[in-house]
């Protein structure tokens, strides 16, 4: 059985998947390399306490479920928000190089009307910096974790 840190097929209007664009970020930057080697401690407790509660629940009596992924549904979901978090708080700012990006701190989004990411300070609306890979938040909400 393997881990899997996955996308579910999205399209985005230039064309492309969310899958074309999770290939490009890992080649250019690593994210889910990177945030496995962060993270590989908690994400290993995940999926230990996951088998302890399998093997609790069989000692009970309480069949376990033979495909994997519901098995591990708990553990699989909590892995994926974990990514996700890491991505929405800047996990990866000053870790990979070129992150944040220079959209990300320009402020860039296609998410608003406007074309940036602002903020209301003083009665005026501010363009501010945001996370790295978020403008559309596309490739953060397809993201997934599952086992193969």
């Amino acid at each position: 059985m393997e881990l899997h840190l996955g996308q579910i097929v999205v399209p985005y209007p230039e064309g492309v998947t969310s899958v074309d664009v999770a290939r490009k970020l890992e080649e250019n930057y690593g994210l889910k390399a990177t945030f496995y080697r962060i993270k590989k401690h908690q994400i290993e407790s995940q999926y230990t306490q996951a088998i302890l509660d399998m093997l609790k629940d069989a000692i009970r009596g309480v069949p376990i479920h033979s495909d994997p992924n519901i098995a591990f549904g708990k553990a699989n979901d909590t892995v994926t928000q974990m990514f996700r978090d890491m991505l929405n708080k800047r996990g990866f700012d000053g870790i990979v190089d070129g992150i944040p990006t220079l959209r990300a701190e320009m402020g860039i989004s296609r998410r608003f009307k406007s074309g940036f990411t602002t903020k209301k300070i003083n009665g005026k609306k501010v363009r501010v910096s945001r996370a790295s890979f978020i403008d559309t938040k596309t490739y953060l909400l397809s993201s997934v974790t599952y086992l193969k």
